[in-house]
C-alpha cells in the first residue's frame, strides 16, 4: 500500500502536483497513536478533523494562537474514540472482522492513554525502548482481523499463532529465522 502511493505521488510530482505523504514510517511508531499519525495519515487525518475531534466536543479557536482548545472530559473522549473506531473498521468493510480490527485499535489506544498517564517519572527513553516494539507487535497482530475472511478465520488464525507447541518443533529453516529476529531484537535494544 506504501509502496504504490509513493508510486501515485512521484507520478503526480511528474506532472507538477504535489499530493500528500501517506505513509511516514508507522512500524517506527513509540505508540498506538503515533502509529495512526504515520499511518495512512490522509485517511487518519480526515477521521480526526471530521469525525472524532466534533463528536469529542472538541472546540476550534478562531485565532491562529489558540488553535484547538482541549477542554474534553474523558468519558465523552473515549466515547467518541469508540464512535469513531467502530465506524473506521465498518469503512473498511462490512464484516465482523473488521469492526473487531476497530474496536482492538481503540483498545490499544485506551490502554495506552491509561499507561501513558500513569508513568509520567519513566523517561523517554526507556519508553521509546519498551514502546517501539510492543506498537510493533501490537500493530502486526491487528492485521489477522484485517486480513481474514472473517471473524472466525481470524480467531482460527490467533489461535494458531499462540499456541505455544507450534513453536517447539521448528525445522532448521525456521530455527535460523527465529534466532535472526531475536538477535537483531537484541542488537537494537543495546545500542538503541
Amino acid at each position: 500500500f506504501s509502496g504504490y502511493s509513493d508510486i501515485a505521488r512521484g507520478s503526480a510530482r511528474l506532472l507538477g502536483i504535489q499530493l500528500t505523504l501517506h505513509f511516514r514510517f508507522p512500524y517506527l511508531a513509540l505508540n498506538p497513536s503515533d502509529f495512526w499519525r504515520r499511518w495512512h495519515i490522509s485517511l487518519s487525518s480526515w477521521i480526526r478533523e471530521y469525525l472524532y475531534l466534533p463528536l469529542s466536543g472538541a472546540i476550534f479557536q478562531q485565532s491562529s494562537k489558540g488553535g484547538l482548545a482541549i477542554a474534553i472530559d474523558k468519558k465523552k473522549k473515549n466515547n467518541s474514540l469508540f464512535f469513531t473506531w467502530l465506524l473506521m473498521g465498518l469503512w473498511h468493510g462490512a464484516n465482523w472482522n473488521f469492526v473487531f480490527w476497530g474496536f482492538y485499535h481503540y483498545l490499544l489506544i485506551i490502554i495506552y492513554r491509561v499507561l501513558n498517564d500513569n508513568s509520567r517519572d519513566v523517561s523517554i527513553r526507556l519508553k521509546s525502548i519498551v514502546g517501539l516494539p510492543l506498537t510493533l507487535f501490537f500493530s502486526m497482530l491487528s492485521w489477522v482481523f484485517f486480513r481474514a475472511d472473517s471473524l472466525e478465520i481470524a480467531l482460527q488464525m490467533y489461535s494458531k499463532l499462540f499456541y505455544p507447541q507450534n513453536y517447539f518443533f521448528f525445522g532448521l529453516r525456521e530455527n535460523s529465522y527465529l534466532v535472526a529476529f531475536i538477535l537483531l531484537v537484541g542488537t537494537f535494544i543495546t545500542f538503541y
